[in-house]
């Protein structure tokens, strides 16, 4: 109802005034009625939303279960991809010019030049990596696990040596005999390094096929998922992200 001065309103019939009480009271009677129902809407949308939380909570509750389910299946298809390298070494510092050819009987030679002589016939498979570095990565498989943990016990022979004699290149190049790392264990290797050189961890190696991490508390464990290095090395998830660089 418009305001109205107090001389409007002397000026205002008895029937006016009258009109004028009962329509305010209807309308502030009309509000009243109405609480009830705003009173009940409201206890509604708290009902929905307690029940939205549970379904929050229940969603979740599933998608932890769902990741831990998928972290483990990935430990598993990884573990295997890992195992099938058993018998597989990487040789680097190969120089180039070495003819593919000429391949498998050079990196005998380097074995047998550190003391492990293994029979041509035990080679399943010997070529260069398709890799943009230079010179490119050789790897070797060979039909027997024992025949690889020789050679790897070994490998430090190479420091002393000089291979020029093998045509690996001149006295100067280095040669390193590692395991060979599926594209998982290979990436934990890198994020490992990238780790170490921010000092979030002491050291880390690669043993027996898996990555393994010294924590900078003295704790040495096998890391097999990024999500290991993820939960032992909080604050760093941004470095530990998959797309990051590595």
């Amino acid at each position: 109802m418009a305001a109205y001065s107090i001389n409007s309103l002397k000026k205002l019939s008895k029937d006016d005034m009258q009109g004028r009480i009962l329509g305010m009271q209807e309308k502030y009677e009309n509000s009243i009625n109405q609480i009830p129902q705003i009173a009940n809407d409201i206890a509604n949308l708290k009902n929905q939303i307690y029940e939205l939380k549970g379904e929050l909570a229940t969603c979740k509750a599933e998608n932890i279960m769902l990741n831990r389910k998928i972290v483990a299946n990935e430990r598993r298809a990884f573990a295997s991809q890992q195992y099938s390298r058993r018998e597989s070494l990487e040789v680097s510092g190969l120089s180039d010019s070495v003819e593919d050819g000429e391949l498998e009987g050079t990196v005998l030679k380097v074995f047998k030049k550190i003391g492990v002589t293994i029979d041509p016939t035990l080679v399943q498979a010997c070529h260069r990596l398709n890799t943009r570095s230079s010179p490119k990565k050789v790897i070797i498989k060979l039909c027997s696990r024992k025949d690889v943990e020789k050679v790897l016990l070994n490998k430090n022979k190479l420091k002393d040596m000089n291979l020029s004699d093998l045509g690996v290149g001149n006295g100067d190049n280095s040669l390193y005999i590692n395991e060979s790392l599926c594209g998982h264990y290979r990436l934990l290797w890198t994020k490992c390094k990238m780790l170490w050189k921010k000092k979030e961890i002491k050291g880390f190696k690669v043993a027996s096929g898996k990555v393994k991490v010294t924590l900078n508390d003295g704790h040495t464990m096998s890391i097999t998922h990024i999500e290991d290095l993820i939960n032992k090395c909080p604050g760093n998830e941004d470095l530990l992200n998959w797309n990051s660089e590595v």
